[in-house]
């Protein structure tokens, strides 16, 4: 079991978005913790709508590629397509920022809302 760190956000239907793809990452991710969900600033987006996001800690047995794989599946699901993106609405956005003992997405482990969030996950 490798231990996983996700951040989940969305701007379309933002709430209702993460808490969906925190309810499909729970029948995958064993002991899972998520944060409550906080609105936040758009960050590198075109978009003035802000943003839902949180975070979900916990253990998968899938090897990263097939994580990864499964995440944008969820994505694609609630709605996410490049036509959207380029817009700056994102249906949903997953990314891996930890897997087993790596850390990934190095300079949005620096963000203020990343910070407040992983404050809450390690509770």
């Amino acid at each position: 079991m490798n231990e996983i760190i996700l951040s989940i956000g969305s701007n379309a239907e933002g709430r209702r978005k993460v808490a969906e793809a925190i309810s499909r990452l729970s029948s995958f991710v064993y002991g899972a913790h998520a944060t409550p969900v906080i609105d936040t600033d758009p960050i590198a987006v075109s978009s003035a709508q802000p943003f839902a996001n949180a975070m979900m800690r916990g253990y998968t047995s899938l090897p990263f590629h097939a994580l990864r794989s499964v995440l944008k599946n969820i994505e694609r699901m609630s709605g996410r397509n490049a036509a959207d993106t380029s817009v700056g609405v994102i249906h949903l956005d997953i990314d891996i920022m930890q897997y087993g003992g790596q850390r990934l997405k190095l300079s949005d482990w620096q963000r203020p809302y990343i910070i407040t969030l992983l404050k809450t996950l390690f509770l």
